[in-house]
Formats: C-alpha cells, structure tokens, sequence
C-alpha cells in the first residue's frame, strides 16, 4: 500500500469510528430524554423555530461551549444564520444550510447543530464528528444529519422514513444516493450520507477526494 493510501484508509478508519460514536450517543441523549421527561422528544414536543428543543437536548451531553441558537455559525445574513463553512460530499461549495435552531459544542469537539422549524423538517440534528475546525469539513465526511422521527427514534438521514423538504429530499421517492454520490453538483450533495455511512462498511474506505 502507497503513503497516501495508508494515509487515506487511516483517515477513513478514524472518521467511521467518529461517526458511529457520534450516531450512538446522539441516540442514547434522544432516548434519555424521553425516558427522563415522560413523553416523546419530536418536533411537536417543543416550541418550533426557537432553541427550546436544543436546550434540553444539550443538558444531555458534557458540554464545552453552548452557541445558543446559532452563535457558532460562521455567517449570518438577514435571511438567517448558516454554516457556510462545509463543502458538499465532493468539494464543491456547499449549500449554506440552516440549522440555526440551537449550536453547541461537547467536550470532545464535536459541533451539534439543531434544525427545528419546518415540520416537514421535523427535527433535523447535524453533526461535526471531528469538530467544525478540523478538515474535511465536508457534508457525508465529517459533517452528516439526523433526523428525529414522530415516535422519537433517531435515523441517519437518507434512510427510510427521512424526509427534509427544504433539502429536497424524500426517502419515499428517492433513494439515499440522490444527495449521496461522487457526481453530483448540488450544493446538498452528502445530506443523505448518514444512511451509507451506517449500512455501507466499505463507506469512509472511499470518500472522494
């Protein structure tokens, strides 16, 4: 094996073991929280369009900085707040997405970004495994969203059962590689990642570069 490859399988290796920590405590937050409050954390539980849900769900993990609604953004216009700085799943300029709903960070670096607004959305949590700083900085890489459904279950985005109107995404009419392949131009492109990156094992071995 070349440098670069062994330095490419390492990478990946270490991305994977990132998300898959990230996807389990994420759940097992979600979980507590409905086992702890007596009923179920979905988007009709919480007041829509502000922080109300982050706030909870942020008392859940060992906290290192908490943005309130979106103070860890890296840009706001009049339209809203975004995080600009990721790229799509190829490296193409991303989609200034909007989760701006509550921002945080935990102890171990990891960035939790909230969407909480939209129904169609229902409740939308992105996550930098690797900490917003730290390259790739990429969505389907280092940066892939979850959804909370109506039961209160927490699936990887892409799956089915996932939806997100404002991403144009439907996984009733569309399969996960809509907004998850090396040869797409949107700005969306690695939305639906989550859902390889948990069922594909050979997934953080073939990242594009």
């Amino acid at each position: 094996m070349t440098l670069p490859s062994l330095i490419n399988n390492t990478k990946g290796k270490e991305l994977e073991a990132q998300y898959k920590k990230a996807y389990s405590i994420i759940t097992q937050a979600v979980n507590r929280m409905n086992s702890e409050q007596g009923f179920i954390a979905n988007w009709s539980s919480y007041k829509a369009c502000t922080d109300e849900f982050a706030e909870v769900f942020n008392k859940y993990f060992i906290m290192a900085v908490n943005c309130g609604k979106a103070g860890c953004s890296t840009f706001n216009d009049d339209d809203g707040n975004y995080l600009t700085n990721y790229k799509s799943y190829t490296g193409k300029a991303g989609f200034a997405f909007w989760f701006d709903d509550g921002q945080f960070l935990v102890a171990d670096s990891m960035f939790i970004s909230v969407n909480h607004c939209a129904e169609a959305n229902k409740i939308l949590i992105g996550v930098d495994i690797n900490g917003k700083d730290k390259k790739p900085n990429r969505y389907g890489q280092d940066f892939f969203v979850f959804q909370i459904q109506d039961d209160g279950k927490v699936l990887p985005m892409g799956t089915k059962g996932t939806s997100a109107g404002g991403a144009g995404f439907d996984s009733s009419k569309q399969s996960a590689d809509v907004l998850c392949n090396n040869t797409s131009t949107s700005g969306l492109n690695g939305f639906t990642c989550a859902y390889k990156a948990s069922t594909d094992k050979s997934f953080f071995s073939n990242l594009p570069k």
